[in-house]
């Protein structure tokens, strides 16, 4: 889909880069913790799209922030 200042837009094609960093982290049992990251929003929608989300777990799929901290 075009994006702003006509660019392309869309679903990331792959991880992003903190869960990357956690997954390496996580690997390691000296630097594993209970929570390998930590997804929270503001405001969070009902829906998906590719402006309200910015962390990928793999291409084309986007991890859902959490909008209340207590659900953790």
């Amino acid at each position: 889909m075009q994006g702003g200042s006509n660019t392309p837009a869309g679903w990331a094609s792959g991880l992003s880069i903190d869960q990357e960093i956690k997954g390496a982290l996580q690997a390691k049992p000296e630097s594993r913790t209970r929570f390998g990251s930590l997804e929270f929003g503001v405001m969070v929608p009902d829906h998906a799209d590719t402006w309200t989300r910015m962390v990928y777990i793999g291409p084309n799929k986007p991890l859902a922030p959490i909008s209340n901290p207590y659900q953790c």
